[in-house]
């Protein structure tokens, strides 16, 4: 979009504006910066503005789109800031500010965007994010002429990047002489908010249309025109190069009477006149402003023209662009731990302690973990901040004294691509009653065997087929008993004899 005149004629202006943007929001962004700057720029490229003749130089005054990609490392905080800062010989068109935003619209970050710098803040995205990336553009204008064919930017870091110029550097517009015909250029103000407009009016092309001519300029039925922003400058025949160099004319105040105007807002249209032009020649600088409506989005483009008796003499275009920016990265899982509890006897009324300890693809415990949290029977407890990558072990140190414990469906979980953003794992304690002891049989004793020995036999009743539990405690009967009855007979009998023989020996003396 060339839009030199404008620029020129709201230079004092846009200047000031962007300069309070500058010294109300650096100061502060920059002592941020000082604490917790990073890098993160990784390339910046210029978008020729013309994607026809992508090969053409830029011009002084055009507008055109820098882009950049940006990452941030794995251990970045919110609060961290990253910049870019513009060589002198472009500068952002205004003041801009926007959000980076993943593809679920969560926003990762926000930028602004002033004078010669963007500067972006990290949000709470990248506490449970990694490898968070993205690319961001903003609408930069070309201030002055230079035949590099590169340009180099800052980072906050103080890193450089450089950047091709499209058609090999930026060159002065009408550098000789101005043009001989009405034109008319549009662009987006200083702010932001509203379009900016302007006309290059040659007073000869002027006097050619002839004597009380009227120009009418037709705005987009979308607009109003704000008439107070109306303002009228004047450039001598020899004075275009100095213009051209200084951006400075003499302004025209409307109580001269050197022109008039007339606004007929029903027709979106106002009338310009001007009953005395300059018999000197040289150029009159209409520049004036229509706000954009609240509802403007991106891509919106607003259509205005000039016109004498019908005859449309010069038209522009602005297209509604705003900076803009976008980020995704990798988000960290969550592990849930359900606590269950089974078995035929009641469980004890206790916390329970379930433990996480993960591990990062080089073995490494990752940040924050192993970690540990009681939990009661029947509720679940969540350990978050787990990447991608990562395994996970699963256990309990503290179990309530449970018989078995069981995990579902697994103690250890890898951590994938693929896994959902929260594992959902069960930890099941068993409790059993404790079985009562087998009784202790009571011994059954040998039944006895009756026999039908005669007085006075000597036959001796058959043992017992059965045996007993104890032969110490139970009654010797049947041949156990018999034979000490017998030894104790022939002791008897033995001493009897013994007795018998000593006798007859004392008789015999």
């Amino acid at each position: 979009m060339r839009f030199t005149s404008l620029t020129r004629l709201g230079s004092g202006l846009g200047a000031a504006l962007l300069g309070l943007t500058a010294a109300a929001a650096v100061p502060a962004a920059a002592s941020a910066a000082e604490l917790d700057a990073i890098d993160a720029i990784d390339a910046v490229s210029i978008v020729a503005p013309n994607p026809d003749d992508p090969s053409a130089p830029l011009s002084v005054g055009q507008e055109f789109t820098v882009s950049a990609e940006w990452s941030v490392a794995d251990d970045a905080r919110p609060g961290d800031t990253f910049a870019l800062e513009f060589p002198s010989p472009i500068s952002l068109a205004w003041a801009q500010e926007f959000d980076l935003r993943d593809p679920d619209g969560a926003v990762v970050g926000t930028c602004e965007a002033a004078a010669q710098s963007i500067r972006c803040t990290l949000g709470d995205y990248v506490l449970d994010h990694d490898d968070v990336h993205g690319a961001l553009s903003v609408h930069a204008i070309a201030s002055a002429s230079t035949d590099s064919g590169e340009l180099t930017f800052e980072t906050s870091t103080g890193a450089t990047i450089t950047a091709a110029v499209p058609g090999g550097g930026i060159v002065a517009d009408d550098p000789s002489g101005g043009p001989d015909q009405i034109r008319k250029f549009g662009g987006i103000a200083p702010d932001g908010s509203s379009a900016r407009w302007a006309i290059e009016v040659p007073i000869e092309h002027l006097l050619r249309l002839g004597d009380g001519v009227v120009l009418t300029d037709v705005y987009d039925e979308r607009l109003e025109t704000d008439l107070a922003s109306l303002s009228v400058a004047y450039v001598a025949p020899d004075g275009w190069d100095e213009w051209i160099a200084d951006r400075r004319a003499e302004s025209v105040p409307r109580s001269t009477g050197e022109w008039t105007v007339e606004n007929h807002p029903a027709d979106h249209s106002f009338d310009l006149t001007f009953p005395n032009p300059r018999t000197a020649g040289g150029w009159y600088l209409v520049s004036y402003s229509t706000p954009l409506p609240a509802n403007a989005a991106v891509g919106d483009v607003f259509e205005n023209a000039v016109t004498a008796a019908g005859t449309t003499l010069a038209g522009s275009t602005v297209t509604y662009v705003d900076a803009n920016g976008n980020g995704s990265g990798q988000s960290r899982r969550s592990i849930s731990v359900t606590k269950a509890v089974d078995g035929d006897r009641p469980a004890p009324d206790v916390d329970f302690l379930v433990r996480v300890a993960c591990e990062n693809s080089t073995g490494s415990p990752v940040e924050g973990f192993p970690r540990e949290s009681p939990v009661r029977a029947g509720e679940s407890v969540t350990f978050p901040g787990v990447p991608v990558g990562a395994v996970c072990t699963l256990s309990e140190p503290e179990d309530g004294g449970a018989d078995s414990v069981a995990f579902t469906p697994s103690p250890i979980a890898t951590v994938t691509a693929d896994s959902p953003r929260e594992i959902e794992l069960v930890v099941t304690n068993t409790f059993s009653r404790t079985p009562a002891p087998s009784p202790t049989p009571t011994p059954t004793p040998a039944p006895t065997v009756p026999t039908d020995t005669p007085t006075g036999s000597s036959s001796v009743p058959a043992p017992s087929a059965t045996p007993s539990a104890s032969s110490d405690d139970l009654a010797r009967t049947g041949a156990d008993a018999v034979v000490p009855t017998v030894g104790a007979a022939a002791l008897l009998l033995a001493l009897g004899a013994v007795a018998l023989l000593s006798h007859r020996r004392r008789a015999a003396r």
